[in-house]
């Protein structure tokens, strides 16, 4: 399946988006890339989720990230912002109603919050390392990975996706979670307002995140929400465990409601 790339206008700065089929008929689902993520670090996968499920793909980039103007926005007040007018203004630019939302890590956090805040928006969501809290661990992941960037590997990794704007994606989202404001945001007095099916996927070697992630969601919604923690796996499932991901989108794709 060959894809399609465009842009749209959402206030007054150009998006980047890439379609697998149409995604303005029927069901779709729609992606939402992680805190350092583009359209090209989903590789394979849309595609691959667009055959398994049998519904077309919708991905875009956030401002600033890849190629779409900037700049990014200090998380989380970015994806705080998203929520509110970006993600609503890019799927009625595309036509899109009702989507299943793919979210991986602050893209997940996004998918929950959307969600939570737009109750009849949406059909399903399937999450991935996402976060609702911060723990230890993710301010301590957060620290590791700034000292990859300072020491070069992990720029020179991100320049491919982000070219002259990769220290600004960078201090987004690293400088943004760790400030006092980062550090003690949370989504759990909103849980309770998502009234979709949830699948929320965790690899237990995560340096970001546990376990515990992924009960604040299923406690809090009980029979909707369902977790499935990969073992070995980390941050990026659908790319360490790409069958395992498949299967439970190709699950979740069954039980809404088609029309």
């Amino acid at each position: 399946m060959n894809p399609r790339t465009f842009e749209i206008q959402v206030e007054n700065k150009a998006r980047r988006l890439r379609a697998w089929g149409d995604p303005s008929r029927g069901p779709a689902w729609v992606l939402l890339h992680d805190g350092l993520g583009s359209l090209d670090t989903w590789r394979d996968f849309p595609a691959d989720l667009a055959r398994a499920s049998g519904f077309p793909v919708l991905a875009y980039e956030r401002p600033g990230y890849g190629g779409s103007e900037g700049p990014p926005r200090p998380l989380p007040e970015a994806l705080e912002r998203e929520t509110e007018t970006g993600l609503p203004a890019t799927l009625e630019a595309c036509g899109v109603e009702r989507p299943l939302l793919l979210g991986h890590s602050d893209g997940g956090t996004l998918a929950l919050l959307a969600a939570a805040r737009w109750t009849r928006a949406f059909r399903a969501v399937l999450v991935e390392a996402a976060h609702v809290f911060i723990e230890p661990l993710t301010a301590a992941g957060l620290e590791d990975a700034r000292s990859a960037f300072e020491a070069g590997g992990l720029a020179q990794a991100l320049v491919r996706h982000h070219g002259e704007g990769t220290r600004n994606v960078f201090g987004a989202w690293c400088d943004g979670w760790l400030s006092p404001g980062g550090r003690s945001w949370h989504m759990l007095d909103r849980l309770e307002s998502i009234t979709v099916p949830v699948v929320f996927v965790q690899g237990d070697a995560d340096p970001y995140g546990t376990e515990a992630q992924v009960k604040a969601v299923t406690d809090r919604l009980p029979g909707r929400a369902a977790g499935l923690l990969l073992p070995g796996c980390g941050h990026a499932p659908h790319r360490e465990r790409p069958a395992a991901v498949l299967e439970a989108a190709r699950k979740l794709a069954r039980q809404v409601d088609p029309g």
